[in-house]
């Protein structure tokens, strides 16, 4: 778990951005060598993301490179449930045109729907 008295600084949606950049692409191009297609790899990345936010320290391959962790809003390491409501409305989101993604610009608590629906937020680690 991290320091719980440590000031974490929410991430920008700039480093969000590329963060999920990096994911999609490396994660499409694996997924795909590997076989996968549509509805498979949907949820197959279900399971990346839960995962990777729940047993590996709170960041996927992307997260990590960009110096990104999610824990909840406790500032405690993501439950493997928090991670898949987390995991499954990410998806919902990002075929609405990453509106959820999109919905951390308007508030001051940078969360997007999916850290808001499974009570999760994103920092700088």
């Amino acid at each position: 778990n991290p320091p719980a008295g440590k000031n974490m600084k929410s991430a920008s949606f700039q480093k969000r951005a590329f963060a999920f950049a990096i994911d999609i692409f490396l994660f499409y191009l694996a997924g795909r060598i590997a076989g996968f297609h549509d509805v498979s790899l949907v949820l197959l990345w279900v399971f990346y993301e839960t995962a990777y936010i729940s047993q590996l320290d709170g960041s996927t391959v992307g997260k990590k490179r960009m110096g990104l962790k999610v824990v909840t809003d406790a500032r405690k390491s993501v439950t493997l449930s928090k991670a898949f409501i987390r995991a499954v409305v990410k998806v919902f989101s990002t075929l609405l045109f990453l509106a959820g993604d999109l919905w951390m610009l308007k508030g001051k608590k940078t969360k997007t729907w999916h850290d808001q629906r499974a009570g999760t937020i994103v920092i700088q680690s």
